[in-house]
């Protein structure tokens, strides 16, 4: 059986991805990516399913809160 390959040639109409434009194409895009590094070994079928739970829970956030500082270490105010 012969080896398809595909070639990216251009783009047209250029579009920021973030999460409150293209969520769907921003999650199909890091699942490749975990699927990618799978398929290499870099990470089991556990840490896989766990990783895409996290990019599926995350999409199902709130528009207004998808680019929220959730979990980052804020400094506390100096009295």
């Amino acid at each position: 059986m012969t080896e398809k390959k595909a070639r990216f040639l251009q783009a047209e109409n250029e579009t920021e991805i973030k999460r409150n434009t293209a969520p769907e194409f921003l999650l199909l895009y890091q699942k490749s990516i975990l699927l990618a590094l799978k398929e290499q070994g870099a990470i089991n079928d556990l840490q896989c399913r766990l990783c895409t739970d996290k990019l599926i829970a995350q999409t199902r956030k709130p528009a207004h809160l998808s680019d929220s500082r959730a979990g980052a270490m804020i400094p506390a105010k100096e009295n």
